[in-house]
């Protein structure tokens, strides 16, 4: 019984040294794979007489862009690649697949193209009142060409408008506008068949400290009221839908939501009703923009036939449709209540801003009162205000 014990111990051990002395064979069906921009499933062969498995490594920071299908193989196989597109156009970028059987790996590249066309860096640029030359970055996979269209060639002309390929700077001149003039431009950036377009738009707000505050309140979602003295839509916290600002309106508007709810830290994106490039106030931006009570930089006063608050300069009280004395109007008006949804109107000027108090079911607003005082509040998400934008001055 012993013999049989230790003679069948030497078979399995004569086996098992039989196993380790069979050399790894592992081959991979190419050394390479050459993806397009827009990405796809791409195949590879893997011939192994042992278990295979396959992992990738990035060249550079961009990762995550290809899925293994499978990554384990048992056996001979194939290994199928899921790409995703990439849309940068000035660099190619790749990865290596290493797949490895025992103590013996194989490696293949896969390299994807970049696109082929034309990036810029901003899409909408708001420009300032006064004359000046700005410059947005064009990464471009050839040379390319720059144009206004053409009702605005008259005010906008290029310093530079033309470059190859690679990376470089797109510059134009604005002349200078008046006070109460708005206008736009749509410059489009063209690479072969491939373009780009920046949208620009100047006379829509005013500087005042380091930022360009708007010179109307927002109306319709996405859109500015036509002039200074009109009165904006009402907008519940962290939301796009505008309400009807109706003096002495008891009515709930359709859709109103009146029942107190809490939302997120601040007002998403998603839910900006400011146009393209503009966004809600902060408190400290509306505070900087307002003053206090001891260091006033506000005025109630009149547009013509309309009441309402001149805003951003210790001239305020100066201040006039004329000569604004560096200031914003806003027009006198109200919110709608939020267990109610009706409006409230008490010769104020109100501003709400994206600055939570500590929870996430108020916000802070600032008044302007006909009694040439300003006052703090907080109100409830669904207390509906008009909409004052901001946005940074142009490099």
């Amino acid at each position: 019984m012993k013999y049989n014990i230790l003679l069948i111990a030497l078979c399995m051990a004569a086996c098992f040294a039989c196993r380790k002395e069979v050399p790894v064979e592992l081959t991979l069906g190419t050394d390479r794979i050459n993806v397009p921009s827009g990405g796809g499933v791409f195949t590879f062969d893997v011939a192994s007489n042992m278990p295979t498995k396959a992992t990738v490594s990035y060249d550079d920071e961009n990762s995550g862009w290809i899925l293994l299908l499978p990554s384990v193989l048992q056996s001979d196989g194939i290994i199928e690649l899921r790409v995703s597109s990439y849309d940068y156009v000035l660099k190619d970028r790749s990865a290596t697949i290493t797949v490895t059987a025992g103590d013996v790996s194989k490696s293949l590249k896969v390299v994807q193209a970049s696109k082929p066309g034309i990036f810029l860096d901003q899409t909408s640029l708001i420009a300032v009142d006064a004359a000046r030359d700005y410059s947005v970055t064009v990464a471009s996979s050839g040379d390319w060409t720059a144009a206004v269209n053409p009702e605005a060639a008259s005010w906008l002309t290029f310093v530079k408008g033309t470059g190859t390929q690679g990376e470089s700077a797109m510059t134009f001149h604005l002349e200078d506008i008046g006070d109460n003039a708005r206008r736009d431009a749509v410059i489009t950036v063209s690479v072969g068949e491939e373009s780009g377009q920046l949208t620009v738009s100047q006379g829509y707000g005013t500087v005042i400290g380091n930022l360009i505050w708007s010179k109307c309140d927002v109306g319709e979602p996405n859109t500015f009221t036509t002039a200074p003295e009109i009165r904006g839509k009402l907008y519940q916290y962290d939301s796009k839908i505008g309400y009807e600002s109706i003096f002495d309106d008891t009515s709930c508007p359709e859709g109103f939501v009146t029942t107190a709810y809490a939302g997120g830290a601040t007002w998403q994106d998603a839910n900006n009703p400011c146009p393209p490039g503009w966004r809600i106030p902060t408190d400290a931006e509306t505070k900087a923009l307002i003053g206090d009570n001891g260091n006033k930089k506000f005025y109630w006063g009149w547009w013509y036939d309309m009441q309402g608050a001149y805003v951003g300069s210790a001239e305020a009280s100066s201040a006039s449709p004329t000569d604004l004395k560096g200031c914003i109007f806003i027009p006198m008006n109200g919110r709608r209540i939020w267990e109610t949804g009706a409006e409230d109107v008490s010769s104020t000027v109100f501003i709400q801003t994206v600055t939570r108090p500590g929870n996430n079911w108020q916000r802070y607003i600032y008044q302007v009162h006909w009694d040439q005082m300003m006052y703090e509040i907080r109100d409830e998400n669904n207390s509906a205000y008009p909409v004052r934008c901001v946005t940074s001055v142009p490099d």
